[in-house]
């Protein structure tokens, strides 16, 4: 037989894949093949027609179809309305082809909506409706809105409907005109309180005292006004009233009963905190301060300021009060003497020429003057002497051995520049019209200001030499003078001068110390001794 070829049997078309299978129907489609066209339907019972269209789509199968997999074409879809069988809840009358209002008694915009979702190969419909809420009365609240039962009668606002009134009164023991409360028309909110403006209601006067009589803390005055005061021990600003009070085991009968305010216990202050360890202050407070007392309190010598009392409110009932107070404003004066070296500087102190340090004032605890500290004029520690080699008459010359030089008793070079020698006359003045034979810088410049124990004087520190030269006529010693950076210290060393060719020599003051407080005498009487002992060793050693 011979062979057939080039046909193929037509096929009818698949249904859409993306189809919604709870809202369209296309039974009708299953066998559409070859260019045939099909309805599709709402599928019920979930979805109908909406009224007033034909209630059908139309889908069409491509002519010609060999390919099962082919899916129809849809032309147009049916316009379906969701069916949910659900009754509205209530407030909601309507259906969902003529639309959704709110039902009598309530008030609002009513909105609804069914839905149709495929769960699991099944339709499910879901209806949800809100936007309508029930008219409510207003409730009173007004008394525990207060917390006052006994001033007003709510009893005819206990229930009001929405737009109606109630009269409110004014309750046993008070009196006053009664106001009108009102529920608004539209109110929907079931805690809405009745709007009234409350009548000014006044409590019935007089009124007896408590039964147990009038509090410890007060007592009457007999004057009409100012009928009440605090007792003794008490103060304040006493006051008596009327007010309302429950009866007992009630929770709406009230009466009248006069009530007292305002009397407190008098209780002391906390005296001013002054520390044990607080020098500036002396005060004759204690701890406590009974209420009416004061007490006070001044600045410790050497101190100065305006003394200032403590004082504790006669009338003070505020437990732990601190008494009223000012702290004194304490100064440290000035000394009364002013020691040497110092000088007063816009309000301060500073050191004067000569003088090295830095000025401090000091108010010491509980000294008995100001003090005045840190300016020290540097003096030399000592000298070994001078021994002449010029054995010339009328000339001088050899070696000067002399210590470094000294602060306030301690063997130290700060501020010093360097050491000057001068001829002096036998009050260990320098001679006028003379400059200085030799200028030595002190050894620590540049370093360490003390190379030596503290307390040691090492008198041939310095070895210089002093050149042959003629000896001025009233030359009798050496002054050594320390050179600050400020100037000339005020006080120097003199050590003795002898011409070993004297025909007669001349016995001078031994070294001292000079300065500008010695009215011109520039040896103390002290160091006079030291060198005179020093001089006669040096003369034993020459014979």
């Amino acid at each position: 037989m011979p062979l057939s070829s080039g046909c193929t049997k037509l096929k009818p078309c698949a249904l859409p894949r993306s189809r919604d299978r709870c809202q369209y129907d296309f039974t009708s489609c299953l066998t559409a093949v070859d260019g045939q066209s099909c309805e599709i339907r709402c599928l019920e019972p979930f979805y109908s027609s909406r009224s007033g269209t034909t209630g059908a789509g139309l889908a069409q199968c491509p002519a010609g179809n060999v390919d099962p997999e082919q899916e129809l074409q849809v032309l147009s879809l049916p316009d379906c309305v969701p069916q949910c069988d659900t009754e509205p809840p209530p407030g909601f009358v309507g259906s969902h082809e003529s639309g959704w209002r709110c039902d009598e008694g309530y008030l609002g915009t009513a909105t609804a909506s069914c839905t149709v979702t495929e769960v699991g190969g099944s339709c499910i419909t879901e209806f949800a409706a809100s936007g309508c809420l029930a008219i409510q009365p207003c409730i009173p609240a007004v008394n525990n809105r207060l917390g006052n039962q006994c001033m007003y009668d709510m009893e005819a606002c206990k229930q009001v409907s929405a737009g109606s009134t109630c009269e409110i009164l004014c309750k046993h023991p008070f009196r006053g005109t009664s106001t009108i409360g009102t529920c608004p028309a539209d109110n929907t909110d079931p805690l809405r309180m009745v709007d009234a403006v409350l009548p000014d209601c006044v409590l019935k006067v007089p009124c007896p005292d408590p039964e147990d009589g009038i509090p410890p803390e007060y007592r009457y005055t007999g004057n009409i006004l100012d009928p009440v005061a605090c007792s003794r021990g008490f103060a304040g600003p006493a006051k008596r009233e009327c007010v309302a009070k429950l009866v007992p085991n009630s929770t709406d009968t009230c009466f009248a009963v006069g009530n007292f305010t305002g009397c407190d216990l008098i209780v002391p202050c906390m005296a001013p905190q002054i520390s044990s360890t607080d020098c500036e202050l002396n005060s004759t407070c204690t701890s406590i301060l009974n209420a009416g007392e004061s007490c006070e309190t001044s600045c410790n010598k050497p101190l100065e300021g305006q003394m200032t009392v403590a004082s504790c409110p006669a009338d003070n009932t505020q437990l732990y009060r601190p008494a009223i107070w000012t702290r004194p404003v304490c100064m440290c004066p000035d000394p009364p003497i002013i020691p040497p070296g110092y000088a007063p500087a816009l309000g301060e102190w500073e050191c004067l020429a000569g003088y090295v340090g830095r000025a401090v004032k000091l108010c010491e605890c509980q000294a008995d003057e100001p003090l005045l500290r840190g300016c020290h004029s540097p003096v030399i520690c000592g000298a070994s002497g001078f021994q002449d080699t010029d054995m010339r008459t009328g000339f001088v010359g050899g070696r000067l051995l002399f210590g470094p030089s000294t602060l306030d008793g301690m063997t130290d070079e700060d501020g010093v520049s360097s050491y000057q020698v001068f001829w002096a006359d036998d009050c260990g003045a320098p001679l006028p019209g003379l400059s200085p034979l030799l200028t030595v810088p002190p050894q620590t410049m540049g370093g360490p200001s003390n190379l030596w124990p503290a307390g040691c004087c090492k008198t041939d520190v310095y070895s210089v030499s002093i050149p042959p030269t003629e000896l001025p006529s009233d030359a009798r010693q050496l002054l050594i003078l320390v050179l600050t950076s400020s100037g000339a210290a005020p006080d120097g060393l003199v050590v003795p001068v002898e011409d070993n060719k004297f025909v007669e020599i001349v016995t001078v003051p031994p070294k001292g110390t000079v300065g500008s407080g010695s009215n011109r005498r520039w040896a103390s009487p002290l160091r006079l001794l030291f060198v005179a002992v020093l001089l006669r060793a040096h003369s034993e050693w020459a014979s």
